[in-house]
């Protein structure tokens, strides 16, 4: 048989790349430079519109429940509710003063004039990150706010990361702090090391994006296994739904958050140096089976070094007491204000 000829037709499906023209390879190379840089950008985008509905939808969820206050050109967010002595509540990490909200703020506002902040860069308060935000100088913000409101001599409680503030309030403020309720408090830095997500903010140009983009998603997402742990070994109780956790994973509080969980362990380190000089009295209300702030690492050591102190187990429960155990964290505060006039009549009276 003879064999049929090339036809021009046949011959074009011979071409290889490299001889197809010049102009039709730059296209195809745009095209895919236009796919590399066009996806993760159109990912990053709909991500970062994903976050702003998600702070849109938490801030809904938790809208500012009281006043502004104006200090060092910041404004801090705080509810007052409730006649009596001056009561300061300081929430933890990852918190803010919704967490107080409820049985507990009613529970205490019927024995005092409660003040609840959001710390610093948490909740809606204001935070300048040009200074490292250490407990030293959310408590000097903290003790600002309150002479603008004309408290004076409050009993401060702390509750986990918010002990370190109030500790920090009793050492540089020992005239203005008639004693210090600590809510399975952070007294000194542990063992554990920081988690590196914190310093996701910290990387240039790419930390931002992500704090913009997919931690508040990835936080969400994480969030229920966190939370089982912080209540271990007891179960997540219905109360929590009210936790403003949504709120804490906004970007300009996981950047706050971030920070205060990178410097935590330092700053911890040099304040504890201090403790032995607290005059005001403590209260320590623990967990026992607190596995985040453990009462071996920060109750007992802190108990040897105070003067005036007394300590509160808590039998088979863990750290996150604010939603389970309202009475003790009341009696505890009560307890605190007793040590806190007894020790007023006693200096009165070698005064």
């Amino acid at each position: 048989m003879k064999a049929f000829p090339k036809t021009a037709g046949d011959a074009s499906y011979n071409v290889s790349y490299e001889s197809r023209p010049r102009v039709e390879q730059g296209m195809d190379s745009s095209v895919a430079i236009a796919v590399i840089v066009g996806l993760p950008a159109c990912l990053l985008g709909a991500l970062h519109f994903y976050t702003r509905s998600l702070v849109r939808r938490a801030e809904r969820a938790f809208p500012p429940l009281g006043q502004f206050v104006e200090v060092e050109g910041i404004r801090l967010h705080y509810l007052v509710k409730g006649q009596g002595p001056p009561l300061v509540l300081l929430h933890g990490a990852f918190g803010a003063l919704q967490d107080f909200a409820g049985p507990l703020l009613d529970g205490a506002a019927r024995h005092f004039r409660v003040y609840a902040f959001d710390r610093p860069g948490h909740g809606y308060s204001g935070r300048d990150f040009t200074e490292v935000g250490t407990p030293a100088v959310q408590a000097r913000l903290i003790h600002g706010a309150l002479r603008k409101l004309g408290v004076e001599r409050p009993l401060l409680a702390g509750f986990s990361l918010g002990g370190s503030v109030v500790l920090a309030h009793a050492l540089h403020y020992a005239d203005d702090t008639a004693g210090v309720v600590m809510l399975n408090g952070t007294a000194f830095p542990g063992a554990s090391k920081t988690e590196k997500e914190y310093y996701i903010p910290l990387i240039p140009l790419l930390g931002p994006l992500l704090v913009h983009t997919v931690m508040m998603p990835l936080g969400l997402l994480l969030a229920p296994a966190l939370i089982a742990k912080v209540f271990s070994p007891l179960p997540v109780p219905d109360s929590f739904a009210r936790s403003p956790v949504p709120l804490t994973l906004r970007p300009f509080s996981f950047k706050a958050n971030a920070e205060d969980m990178r410097i935590i362990r330092s700053e911890l380190r040099k304040q504890g140096r201090h403790y032995g000089g607290i005059r005001a009295p403590v209260v320590m209300l623990a967990g026992e089976a607190d596995v985040v702030v453990g009462p071996q690492v920060h109750v007992w050591p802190l108990r040897k070094l105070l003067a005036r102190c007394e300590v509160r187990m808590l039998p088979g429960v863990g750290h996150q007491i604010l939603y389970t155990h309202h009475k003790e964290i009341l009696a505890a505060l009560r307890r605190g204000w007793e040590l806190a006039a007894q020790a007023e009549s006693a200096h009165g009276d070698r005064g």
